[in-house]
């Protein structure tokens, strides 16, 4: 329980956007859970909202964060 927790309160998600990363705004989290597969081992989802859409504008680089903001996998 302790680990779910943990892997749940640490998702935390980075995109990179193939057309104009600086024009193209922030992407938020708003959904993510972590489910064990096995011993240390974890799949990870996440649903995020973005305004912008089409083709141009998609998640390409995907990251999870421990709490202390370090990259634990991406």
């Amino acid at each position: 329980m302790i680990v779910r927790l943990f892997f749940l309160t640490a998702i935390a998600a980075a995109f990179a956007f193939s057309d104009a990363p600086a024009v193209a705004g922030e992407a938020d989290v708003i959904a993510a859970r972590a489910d064990r597969v096995s011993d240390g081992v974890y799949r990870i989802s996440a649903t995020i909202r973005h305004a912008d859409t089409g083709w141009e504008h998609y998640a390409d680089a995907f990251e999870v964060l421990g709490p202390d903001g370090k990259v634990l996998v991406s």
